[in-house]
């Protein structure tokens, strides 16, 4: 059982330990004080300075909220004559104020609830405290030994005093007490000089009071009333109920600029309000258009566009509740080349290859190469012919690679009928991309010289080289040999413009032409057209009917005025005609 509870209270250990370090941080400095930060907030530990005068303690220290005075943070400071301590602060640790012998006054926010124990133990100079709405408790020995406080005016909401409180507060006369405190600990205003407790409410049977003992048993209550010639005392210009006595007043109630208005425009009270929304991912309240930030739920990623080597992709995802759909960009992948080549082309024997580094996700290839011309492989000479005195012989020989044959004289024998012995071969001339060469060797016996012819080693071109081809210009495929430096180049013709959707920019009237403009979306050209005026010179209509043309004739208004034309010319063609025939007949007659 004991092995049991051991590994517990280790494992325990272990675990307090470790929630520790991750809320926690080292102690900082900063001005006059030094804090630490535990979850984003900061509690002052410590002010640094000696200091007469009043401090006003900051509601932030290097970008922290303060929200605790902690514990012994201003104790034995001698020279602090007065603090005023923000809202932001909810707590004030024991002991925090202890000893500062010359504070005369403080002003307690209402965000704090709980004064810890002897807080301001010892402060002998303490005059005047005051008190906000939100306190709950003031706990053992708060103001223990502050012997310059005449009166204290607890605020509404206030429950408990704890004991020895307000113990050997010599000077204390009077306390306001609300009638929302329901206890009083032992000796909480001991050795005091209280003469007069007014009281918010009707009978103190509701309190429960510890032992006690000196004036406070003797003190005078004063039930529902204010002490005398002092005004009534509330919260705020809105609070309708005297901190003393209790009494009622009209008021107009707290005013707010809408439904979702925190703060009052009159007594500035704050209060806590809940937006109203279209759902939970809504960012803007549907009553006075304040946005939030709201966590979408968000499914899985998925690919809505995949990234290549060259170009970025995209990815999206939907909200589970809302709908709404987040868009990612996704950078481009680059180029993954081999660290391997691969043979783009294989090398001949008379031919040059190449090799790259290829893309394992495109085809973009780096590096390229040229592979050199492997030359030929020859295997051994075979005799074809015997040389004679009267005839030459030859042999041949093979590439390994390509099966080209060569063949070589064997010159004829002497006149004495030895046989040629040639040494080596010696180049004469050597062979080219185009032109052959020649080799010679000699007879070491009769110094009979025999040549052979070296075959041309042919081009070795290396890759091809492109310049584009514009609108307007020629472009070209061109490739060189790597020995002779010759070039091989193939024209590609120009593209011409590629007109898009041209734009009527001037229309065409009876009297004007138009102009219709359009770009070439490869270059950027403009071209204008004019469009034909819309009037019509042409005295004939053509109008389509049933498939076939009709020619219509436009009226001739000057018909009747022109018909005296044409009788002229009848009456003179009959005249010509009758005196034709006269002259055929007197002819004959003559005859």
């Amino acid at each position: 059982m004991k092995k049991v509870l051991s590994i517990i209270l280790a494992t325990s250990l272990v675990f307090v330990v470790a929630h520790l370090s991750l809320v926690s941080v080292n102690a900082a400095t900063v001005g006059d004080y030094t804090f630490t930060i535990a979850n984003g907030e900061a509690t002052i530990t410590s002010f640094n300075t000696y200091r007469s005068g009043d401090i006003v303690i900051p509601s932030e220290i290097n970008g922290y909220l303060v929200v605790c005075i902690g514990k012994g943070a201003f104790e034995h400071n001698q020279g602090i004559t007065s603090i005023s301590i923000p809202e932001s602060v909810s707590e004030i640790k024991e002991e925090a104020f202890k000893n500062c012998s010359e504070l005369k006054s403080v002003n307690i926010s209402k965000g704090i609830s709980i004064i810890e124990r002897r807080a301001f133990y010892q402060c002998w100079k303490l005059e005047n405290v005051t008190f906000s709405v939100g306190l709950t408790e003031i706990s053992e020995g708060a103001f223990y030994d502050c012997r310059a406080l005449q009166q204290v005016n607890f605020p509404k909401g206030i429950k408990k005093i704890g004991e020895d409180a307000f113990k050997n507060c010599s000077t204390l006369k009077s306390i306001i007490l609300p009638d929302s405190i329901t206890s009083i600990g032992n000796f909480a205003f001991a050795a005091t000089s209280i003469e007069d407790i007014w009281y918010a409410g009707a009978d103190k049977s509701n309190i429960t009071i510890g032992s006690t003992s000196g004036s406070f048993i003797n003190a005078n209550w004063h039930y529902n009333s204010c002490p005398v010639g002092a005004p009534h005392s509330y919260d705020n210009d809105c609070d309708d109920s005297c901190n003393g006595c209790g009494k009622v007043r009209t008021v107009a109630g707290h005013s707010y600029e809408n439904t979702c208005d925190m703060t009052c425009n009159i007594c500035n009270e704050t209060r806590t309000i809940t937006h109203t929304y279209d759902n939970v991912c809504d960012t803007e309240c549907n009553i006075c258009k304040i946005t939030r930030t709201v966590s979408h739920n968000y499914g899985v990623w998925t690919i809505s566009k995949k990234a290549t080597c060259i170009d970025g992709g995209a990815k999206t995802r939907k909200c589970d509740i809302c709908f709404n759909t987040e868009t990612e960009l996704t950078v481009s992948l680059g180029h993954d080349f081999s660290d391997q080549w691969t043979i783009d082309k294989e090398a001949t024997c008379t031919v040059a290859g190449s090799k790259s580094h290829h893309c394992s996700r495109c085809s973009e290839t780096s590096q390229p190469t040229t592979i050199a011309v492997k030359g030929h492989s020859w295997g051994e000479w075979i005799l074809e012919k015997q040389a004679t005195v009267q005839k030459e012989g030859f042999s041949t020989r093979k590439c390994k690679d390509c099966d080209l044959k060569e063949s070589q004289t064997i010159a004829k024998l002497a006149a004495d009928g030895h046989a040629h012995k040639f040494g080596e071969w010696e180049l004469r001339t050597a062979a080219s991309c185009l032109s052959k060469g020649q080799a010679v060797r000699l007879c070491s016996i009769c110094k009979e010289a025999e040549t052979k012819d070296l075959l041309a080693t042919g081009h070795q071109v290396g890759e091809w080289v492109e310049v584009s081809a514009t609108c307007t210009q020629d472009g070209a495929r061109q490739r060189s040999c790597v020995v002779c430096g010759e070039i091989e180049k193939i024209t590609i013709k120009s593209l011409g413009h590629d007109f898009e959707n041209p734009v009527i920019t001037k229309e065409p009237t009876d009297t004007e032409a138009g102009i219709k403009q359009g770009k070439c979306k490869r270059c950027g050209e403009q071209t204008t057209e004019e469009i034909p005026a819309l009037s019509v010179e042409s005295t004939d209509l053509t109008s389509e009917t049933n498939g076939t043309e009709e020619k219509q004739q436009i009226p001739n208004n000057n018909r009747s005025g022109n018909s005296w034309v044409i009788w002229v010319i009848l009456v003179a063609g009959a005249a010509i005609v009758a005196i034709s025939s006269l002259l055929i007949v007197k002819k004959k007659r003559q005859g």
